[in-house]
């Protein structure tokens, strides 16, 4: 019997995770919303962006690189190189259990650094990048990002 109730939850379990992929596009669309609902313009997805982002949150999962934002210079040199960028930002968290996208979102709109990255005007160009460590917890980083014209 408890064999069972160890199977059933692990297969439970496994059919209401959340892969990485799927909270990158709930924050992209979260980040949307919430920049949409005090009438600023949507943030249009970077591939360089999500790449750099996924780095960043891959070698905090693993413990190659503290959590926070060292680095960050590299990552945006990176990121100019390929879209003429001018000014960055960058936010990233980690958490942990249903609705991790949500979770974050929130977190970052109740911390005053973060929220004035997601609601600065200037920024038109962003990607989300999310890794999972071996405990389940989930590492977050977005870069924002303003696309020069010319």
């Amino acid at each position: 019997m408890i064999r069972l109730l160890i199977v059933l939850l692990c297969v439970w379990q496994g059919l209401n995770a959340q892969t990485t992929f799927e909270v990158e596009q709930q924050v992209f669309e979260l980040i949307n919303q919430h920049r949409s609902s005090i009438g600023l313009n949507a943030l249009i997805k970077s591939d360089i962006i999500f790449t750099e982002s996924r780095k960043h949150s891959a070698g905090m999962a693993a413990g190659r690189v503290n959590y926070g934002h060292d680095g960050f210079s590299n990552r945006a040199g990176v990121i100019r190189r390929v879209t003429r960028c001018g000014m960055m930002g960058e936010n990233v968290n980690y958490t942990w259990g249903k609705d991790v996208a949500r979770r974050a979102v929130n977190s970052w709109l109740n911390s005053k650094g973060h929220r004035e990255n997601i609601e600065k005007p200037n920024f038109t160009i962003s990607g989300v990048g999310v890794a999972k460590d071996r405990s389940g917890m989930f590492y977050l980083t977005q870069i924002f990002g303003v696309k020069r014209l010319n």
